[in-house]
């Protein structure tokens, strides 16, 4: 099993323990991202970007969000994460969206933010209400074969897939790695069955 480690993940550690920002600390503005070769303000393209996904341009939001992933300064930065949030929910990114969530949860937790923790605890809630999750151990076990079963396959499920068959899955709790998918028709181990959004599908009880 190979959890996803992609450039925002890779960066977890450092944007939680290594930043003032994600531990509530005081700064006296917007960071400007200058490791890893970022020379760009993080404010100014956190800005463009959103204005990009308000006029209806997700995947032109999407360029801002996946430049400034590799900057430890902008994964630091909780307004960041909350756009990168909605861009990747947007563009049917996913299993980048649930990470993105979850490291904002995590920056809102260290830093005492109640509001911040209860806000993003009800995204997380909703998001789990409107999609489906694979789960699988972290003991060896692959995921289930899984592949649409609808009418057409749009490029958002097709990736989701994807990653499923390449065991880029996301850490969703002690122990277990998710896929997340859209609702919809599928044939699951087999079995052509519709997933309602809020299902939950575990690995072991697919196999019986």
């Amino acid at each position: 099993m190979r959890p996803e480690v992609g450039l925002l993940l890779a960066l977890v550690g450092l944007a939680i323990a290594g930043c003032a920002t994600a531990r509530g600390g005081a700064t006296s503005g917007p960071p400007v991202a200058d490791d890893a070769g970022c020379q760009r303000s993080v404010e100014a393209d956190v800005e463009t970007a959103r204005g990009r996904l308000r006029d209806g341009r997700p995947e032109r939001a999407l360029l801002y969000v996946e430049a400034l992933a590799a900057c430890p300064e902008a994964t630091a930065w909780p307004p960041f994460l909350e756009l990168a949030l909605d861009v990747y929910e947007e563009t049917g990114r996913l299993n980048e969206a649930w990470s993105v969530a979850r490291l904002r949860h995590e920056q809102a937790v260290s830093a005492e933010d109640e509001a911040a923790v209860r806000a993003v605890s009800e995204r997380m809630e909703r998001f789990r209400s409107l999609y489906v999750v694979v789960l699988v151990a972290q003991d060896g076990r692959r995921p289930p074969r899984i592949r649409y079963a609808g009418p057409v396959q749009d490029a958002a499920t097709r990736r989701l897939l994807e990653a499923l068959d390449d065991e880029r899955g996301v850490w969703v709790g002690p122990g277990l790695v998710g896929y997340w998918l859209y609702p919809g028709r599928y044939e699951v181990a087999g079995e052509v069955r519709v997933v309602e959004a809020g299902s939950e599908l575990r690995a072991g009880e697919l196999d019986r």
